[in-house]
């Protein structure tokens, strides 16, 4: 339900491109959205959606202990959802 809340998000924004990465790191695992769409912030940004999706998505990571983050790319071509599960 995550991911595929957190990839709707990145089409939504109008993204042409979207990449998913799975990664480990010690004691926790990391899955990373990236996109080409407009991007946070944005003055051109996507305004149709309720606002609540990443809320959501962040509350139901918390149950697990995990956390999710929402940052402009690097390069400044669209977005970067970060989302953080311990493991052990």
């Amino acid at each position: 339900m995550i991911l595929r809340n957190l990839v709707a998000n990145a089409v939504a924004a109008g993204a042409r491109h979207v990449h998913v990465t799975a990664g480990a790191s010690g004691a926790s695992r990391t899955l990373v959205v990236e996109d080409d769409g407009v991007g946070p912030g944005s003055p051109d940004g996507y305004d149709g959606g309720s606002g609540l999706g990443l809320g959501l998505i962040g509350r139901l990571a918390g149950r697990f202990g995990g956390s999710v983050s929402l940052t402009a790319r690097p390069d400044g071509g669209g977005a970067r959802a970060t989302l953080a599960i311990p493991w052990s």
